[in-house]
């Protein structure tokens, strides 16, 4: 049920294939590179299969049985309706372009050439797309997103509490980049979308909260977000006593993130790039910071979740070529080979590894954020595509756990964050 995101959204995806032909494409038997610590070999079970070209075949892609997600998901989206609280910068005129009346545009601030209107709360000076929290009904998606908040900000980053009474997330301040994060912090609100609350304080980042319990949660922050400072930047809050207190991480002199606590409360998966080279592996400690372990390596490896067993951890998995975020100022579109993106299982005993959902070779689609259900039997991930002119989306697919049956989710076009609830 937890989950965080740590890499980009790439909306514009373009890839050099055409879908179609035969289910019947290329399994996948993936070693990872990098010598003897180079991780387990992957093997392809049960997922999506491949056009004649060597590229995933979601078009004439058909599952055996229909699957029928059940709960609730809490989700960011961005409402259009909300334009009309927005001021945006024409490059053509040089001027920019706000809502009526005109006192609103009077009150709008500048940020890096974009315009926004203030008069929210958190404030809205920012650049990017707002993106509100809402609830959707799994059952009835036909009825959308029945929205919480109307900020004009950027809540991401959201998990929902064990017992689903709560929702903790994250709001950030900037959105031109994930590494720009001052002044995001961690808020919390019921899950009727009532009483938003703030919890950390400062002008340093603090995001990615995960629940331990009902009343405690893990975050990643920069030092500064309380008077006590860790080196591994991870922190534990208690909503009972409202003290945020340092993870004291033994053996391991790394910032970790995405970290996510097992469902019984003793361990937490996280990532951690041990030599800055970001190529991130997949690590599992005791909740008091204790017995680190490596989990993956030779790849990338992010956004990692415990099944609800605790035995299995899902993340998603870059497959290159290069370090995952190299390209930031490239256009994706044009270069589909950096979209390698799949799902991935490792087992937490063993360290085997199994492809959940396999990487697209032509750039064309690919999947992230792995969730699993309240019930433990099924994922759901975030899925963007394009078409071969440039245009796509994104929505949300479900699988069963080994990969089976995936398909996409009625009703999820271009929701982002997420998380899954009863």
């Amino acid at each position: 049920m937890k989950r965080t995101k740590a890499i980009p959204l790439a909306l514009a995806l373009l890839a050099s294939c055409d879908p179609g032909g035969s289910m019947n494409g290329p399994g996948q038997s993936d070693a990872a590179p990098g010598g003897a610590d180079g991780g387990s070999t992957t093997t392809q079970g049960p997922s999506i299969g491949f056009d004649s070209q060597g590229c995933l075949n979601l078009v004439d892609h058909r599952t055996t049985t229909p699957l029928a997600p059940r709960g609730r998901l809490v989700v960011t989206y961005y409402d259009e309706t909300l334009e009309a609280t927005l001021c945006e910068w024409d490059d053509e005129s040089a001027e920019y372009w706000c809502p009526e009346p005109s006192a609103i545009a009077a009150g709008c601030e500048a940020f890096e050439g974009v315009y926004w209107c203030p008069n929210a709360s958190p404030p809205a000076s920012r650049i990017g797309d707002p993106q509100e929290m809402g609830l959707l009904d799994l059952a009835h998606p036909e009825l959308g997103v029945k929205r919480w908040t109307n900020n004009v900000v950027h809540e991401a980053e959201m998990d929902v509490s064990p017992d689903g009474a709560r929702v903790v997330y994250a709001v950030r301040d900037y959105l031109d980049a994930f590494d720009n994060g001052k002044g995001q912090g961690i808020w919390v609100v019921n899950m009727d979308g009532s009483s938003p609350t703030r919890l950390t304080q400062g002008s340093n980042y603090a995001g990615i909260p995960a629940w331990i319990d009902n009343n405690r949660f893990t975050f990643v922050a920069d030092d500064g977000v309380s008077a006590t400072a860790s080196n591994s930047g991870m922190y534990l809050f208690d909503l009972t006593t409202m003290k945020v207190t340092p993870f004291n991480i033994t053996g391991a002199a790394v910032y970790p993130a995405d970290p996510d606590p097992s469902h019984d409360g003793k361990q937490v998966v996280f990532k951690a790039d041990v030599n800055d080279q970001n190529a991130w592996d997949i690590y599992v400690m005791q909740i008091d910071g204790s017995g680190v372990r490596q989990l993956t390596s030779g790849y990338s490896d992010h956004d990692p979740v415990f099944s609800l067993d605790d035995k299995k951890v899902y993340f998603e998995r870059y497959y290159g070529p290069g370090a995952w975020d190299q390209y930031a100022d490239l256009d994706r579109s044009e270069h589909p080979e950096i979209n390698q993106w799949g799902i991935v299982e490792v087992d937490v005993a063993s360290g085997a590894e199994r492809v959940i959902i396999p990487h697209d070779p032509c750039g064309r689609h690919f999947f992230w954020l792995p969730t699993v259900s309240p019930d433990g039997t099924q994922l759901m991930f975030i899925h963007d595509y394009v078409d071969a002119s440039g245009g796509g989306y994104q929505d949300l697919w479900v699988s069963d756990v080994s990969g089976g049956n995936a398909q996409s989710v009625p009703g999820t076009r271009e929701l982002y964050w997420f998380d899954w609830t009863r």
